[in-house]
């Protein structure tokens, strides 16, 4: 089976993802609907506290969950 391969698409966050993304004091919690955007964020955002030196790699953890309603 053959693979296929996407390039990476370049995503311009908002102005509340850019200051998530760019806070570098503290733990920092994103909470927001389906689709917003909040994996990229947290991708981003440890990209950038590597880069610029303000966490090594083995210094950080990054959590995400979904919470699945229950059928009734």
């Amino acid at each position: 089976m053959a693979s296929t391969f996407l390039p990476p698409t370049k995503i311009v966050p908002d102005e509340r993802q850019r200051q998530a993304i760019e806070h570098v004091n503290g733990p920092l919690l994103v909470i927001a609907g389906a689709g917003t955007g909040k994996t990229t964020v947290l991708t981003q955002r440890i990209a950038h506290l590597v880069r610029e030196g303000h966490a090594r790699p083995d210094e950080i953890l990054a959590l995400t969950y979904s919470i699945i309603p229950r059928q009734r």
